[in-house]
């Protein structure tokens, strides 16, 4: 009878049988970076695996990787072209919002990226 008592006193000051805490959800990559002061060792370009809404970016001309800010490429360690993306319908041309299907047109937008930067080649480029 004691030996029950006793287990039952230590199951309750130890907490059994309570709901675990919640576990808060991780910050994305992105998110973490963006948090990170400028000009540490954690603040590195972040991938962006795909455009959406993005206006400029920051590309690697080796890889072609796209990236949230500048610095260099984590594939390939080459710097990063800092480009502006232009999104358009490709059966008129007329510019639209984002990436995804055009607003006037069944058809997927259009991506363009067009280096900010001046004297960068792209691969393939003479």
């Amino acid at each position: 009878m004691r030996a029950i008592a006793l287990f039952s006193l230590l199951a309750v000051l130890s907490g059994c049988g309570a709901a675990p805490p919640a576990a808060e959800a991780p910050p994305s990559p992105v998110a973490a970076s963006r948090a990170v002061a400028p000009g540490s060792a954690a603040h590195v370009p972040v991938e962006i695996p795909v455009l959406s809404d993005e206006r400029e970016v920051w590309d690697c001309p080796k890889c072609d990787m796209v990236y949230d800010r500048a610095g260099m490429c984590t594939m390939c360690d080459a710097d990063l072209v800092h480009s502006r993306v232009d999104y358009s319908c490709p059966v008129d041309s007329k510019p639209v919002e984002k990436a995804g299907l055009c607003p006037r047109c069944p058809q997927a937008a259009t991506i363009a990226m067009t280096p900010l930067t001046a004297g960068v080649l792209k691969p393939g480029a003479p």
